[in-house]
């Protein structure tokens, strides 16, 4: 005889839940005849717990892991989301963050303690567009808090100020930011000069670090930093400017305000800085034409 629901104590409710969701392709007869537990308890067991049973993909996470910002992971994640993550509106609750970088998504997807699957996203329309990645759930607990913090549709052109966090943690929230809608690049300038010997051609290293956001939001962050020579720039979208900083004397400075003493990065963008500061160390490149 299968057990009722009333005749069900903690742990096999525990177990239930718990061979539910470490058996993506179960359905509710297979629990009751696996755990000897009729059906109707099987189903009364989950919806207590708050579980969709009509869900595709199936999978727990910290639900409230934002709900206290006390960690450089916290931060960082938080930054990342507000550069290129999405949140849903009341309705709908869903948390997507997308990115090329598989690795990025695993360390959050492990902070976050989420079971689910990392999805494979296909290669955009654009020639240079590359497969990527996507950490795709939805929760109301967290979505909620995020909304709090400031997270909404359509974010990208409303995020005004940055997030009322400890001091001593908003320069992981910014990397976060950056690694997320940053980039830093290389790049080279010439000069020419006639000699007896011919022209002389140098070639210089110089670098562009870039931010996106609204006028409003890179303004705090040019305010928290204290970072110098910086420039704002209009972009082919009326409300989203272009943070921008090339001179060489302000590259140390910004290198160490992002990492200095950090754990979390993204490797990609770290090795574009680390490249930068090789070329700075080899200096100009003189050329006889």
């Amino acid at each position: 005889m299968f057990k009722n629901y009333r005749e069900l104590n903690g742990y096999d409710k525990y177990k239930i839940v718990n061979y539910y969701y470490k058996n993506k392709g179960v359905c509710m007869g297979d629990i009751s005849k696996n755990l000897n537990v009729s059906d109707r308890a099987v189903r009364r067991v989950l919806k207590e717990e708050g579980i969709n049973t009509r869900l595709k993909n199936r999978y727990v996470l910290d639900e409230c892991y934002f709900a206290c910002i006390d960690t450089e992971a916290k931060a960082y994640i938080l930054g990342f989301i507000y550069a290129d993550g999405f949140v849903g509106d009341e309705n709908h609750n869903n948390i997507v963050v997308s990115i090329n970088d598989l690795e990025i998504l695993e360390f959050m997807a492990n902070e976050l303690q989420f079971t689910g699957d990392i999805r494979r996203t296909k290669k955009g329309g654009f020639e240079n567009s590359k497969e990527g990645y996507s950490l795709n759930f939805s929760s109301k607990i967290m979505a909620t808090r995020l909304r709090e913090i400031g997270l909404y549709p359509n974010k990208s052109l409303t995020m005004d100020k940055l997030p009322n966090i400890d001091k001593a943690l908003i320069r992981h929230f910014i990397r976060g930011y950056f690694d997320g809608d940053g980039s830093i690049i290389l790049s080279h300038n010439t000069s020419y000069y006639k000699a007896n010997e011919g022209i002389i051609k140098y070639i210089y290293p110089t670098y562009c670090f870039m931010i996106l956001g609204t006028e409003s939001f890179l303004n705090e962050i040019k305010r928290e930093t204290k970072f110098n020579y910086v420039k704002l720039y209009d972009t082919k979208t009326e409300k989203i400017k272009c943070l921008k900083i090339n001179a060489k004397k302000e590259f140390d400075n910004i290198f160490n305000y992002l990492y200095d003493k950090s754990t979390i990065k993204l490797e990609r963008k770290y090795n574009k800085w680390n490249e930068i500061k090789s070329a700075f160390t080899v200096g100009a490149v003189k050329q006889i034409g």
